[in-house]
């Protein structure tokens, strides 16, 4: 799977989805960001061959919202990538953020 293909089935969340950041405001929550947070060489015979990504996806809500997580989840388990999730408070922004942990091979 590409990057681009990564970020084409995020959006089918029907949330506004950005790589790392919006450059603008999307509007009212739900909405999705992915990152990568690292990359793991994978060596053969001393020389990289793979390269596996550390990757964030996540989506910031309003309150707990049990439907953009299911959407999220459906995603991620359509495109068969094992995932753990994190829940946190962000009281500066008013919203609580969902993270979404998972190693992908991307590529091209």
């Amino acid at each position: 799977m590409t990057r681009a293909e990564f970020f084409t089935a995020l959006q089918l969340s029907g949330y506004p989805t950005c790589y790392r950041e919006f450059k603008s405001p999307p509007g009212s929550k739900p909405w999705v960001c992915w990152l990568e947070t690292s990359a793991d060489p994978e060596p053969s015979d001393d020389v990289t061959t793979v390269m596996i990504q550390t990757v964030h996806v996540e989506l910031y809500t309003e309150t707990k919202d049990p439907t953009a997580e299911a959407a999220i989840e459906g995603i991620l388990t359509d495109l068969e990538i094992p995932f753990s999730k994190s829940e946190t408070s962000l009281d500066k922004e008013a919203c609580l953020l969902i993270i979404y942990e998972m190693e992908v091979l991307f590529n091209g």
